[in-house]
């Protein structure tokens, strides 16, 4: 891509992220254990006192709402509308589930080393938390795949490591995608007031990519939301 293509995405990614205001109040404390073994900013800029960024806020929010959809599912569909396939070619909402834990196992690990990272550095948070170029062109086009009748635009094959397994217990599944969404939810939070536009995450999708933890966080929820809406259409 050209230099200057480059230069004219960066700056309308930093303009967009200057214009991403949305607030919710954020839920549950974390329990995850590794908790302890990141020290908190001298500074006081992780109290719990303190206000956390407004971007932030907005991430446990969307993590928020994409839960309370995965137990509507759960909570509506027979075990046979929960497991079986629609179309022998499209994954059931058991399997959308499943790639979802697939993809958060694969994460965490990565959140957590870019996180430690950032809590290393000794350098002031930013005051508005901005994506890369890579991640912001990955988080905009992350959202549920578009169809016309039945076919879907812009659908991508799934790499073999992140085809989920078929027969997994419903109970099982939504146990792991609680846990993994509160482990998440927690590394947020950990992340407040600490430099994670300046810590770069590969991608357990693809090696070649990297991009900020701010940039992660920002696409986890709009990965999440997109198989959601792919489970909520298997029986439209």
């Amino acid at each position: 891509m050209p230099m200057s293509a480059l230069a004219r995405i960066s700056r309308l990614a930093r303009f967009i992220d200057g214009r991403h205001l949305v607030s919710q109040e954020s839920r549950r404390r974390p329990n995850a254990t590794k908790r302890a073994e990141v020290n908190r900013n001298p500074s006081g800029a992780n109290d719990i006192d303190c206000p956390m960024h407004i971007e932030l806020t907005s991430i446990l929010d969307q993590f928020d709402r994409v839960q309370a959809r995965v137990h509507r599912l759960a909570d509506n569909l027979t075990e046979t509308r929960w497991a079986e396939r629609a179309d022998p070619a499209r994954w059931s909402v058991a399997e959308c589930v499943a790639h979802l834990n697939l993809t958060g196992r694969a994460y965490l690990p990565l959140l957590w080393e870019a996180l430690e990272d950032a809590s290393s550095r000794d350098e002031p948070p930013p005051a508005r938390y901005r994506r890369d170029p890579l991640g912001w062109m990955l988080s905009v086009f992350m959202g549920p795949v578009p169809r016309i009748g039945r076919f879907r635009l812009g659908a991508v094959r799934t790499i073999p490591e992140f085809v989920p397994e078929r027969g997994l217990p419903r109970a099982q599944l939504v146990a792991e995608f609680d846990r993994i969404q509160e482990e998440q939810a927690g590394l947020v939070r950990e992340a407040d007031g600490r430099p994670i536009n300046r810590v770069w995450v590969t991608s357990p999708f693809d090696q070649r990519l990297r991009y900020n933890l701010y940039s992660t966080f920002v696409i986890l929820p709009k990965h999440q939301r997109r198989h959601v809406v792919q489970a909520e259409r298997v029986w439209q």
